[in-house]
Parts: C-alpha cells; sequence; structure tokens
C-alpha cells in the first residue's frame, strides 16, 4: 500500500477509479481485494483507511492464530512431560 501511495501521489490528475481499479487487479485474491470489488471507494483517503483497516485486521487475525498455536504447544508438551 506504501509503494502504491506513492505511485498513484505522483500521477498528476489520476482518477479514483482507475486507481481502484489497478489496485486491485494487483493485489493477490484476499478479503480486502473482495471487499474492493464489492464496495467501491469514494476518495483516496477513504482507500487508505479501508486499507489500514484491512491490514490491522489481518495482523490481529495472525496473532490470534499464533497465541493459540503457541497454546497448543504447551498444553501438548505438558501432557507428555506428565
Amino acid at each position: 500500500m506504501e509503494r502504491f501511495g506513492k505511485v498513484a501521489f505522483s500521477i498528476r490528475n489520476l482518477s479514483l477509479e482507475v486507481a481502484s481499479h489497478r489496485l486491485v487487479t494487483t493485489l493477490k485474491q484476499s478479503s480486502f481485494s473482495d471487499n474492493l470489488c464489492k464496495k467501491s471507494v469514494g476518495s483516496m483517503d477513504e482507500l487508505r483507511q479501508r486499507a489500514f483497516k484491512f491490514m490491522q485486521h489481518e495482523e490481529l487475525r495472525e496473532f490470534k492464530s499464533k497465541v493459540a498455536e503457541d497454546t497448543d504447544v504447551r498444553r501438548i508438551e505438558r501432557k507428555t512431560l506428565q
């Protein structure tokens, strides 16, 4: 998103539709790209905000998954030590 923002900012008179379309077509399949296809953005600021929220969501999901994995490993270790 940072690289996209820099490039988009450097293009004079870049339309939101073109920027959104290019972003969606270059993103790998994800809930974020699906969301952008389903509900278009009204401004570049809104696009940045939605991207930020999705990144936060992904980081939280990865953190919770890691915590659950660590908890499972500890549980297995305790069982094997008993």
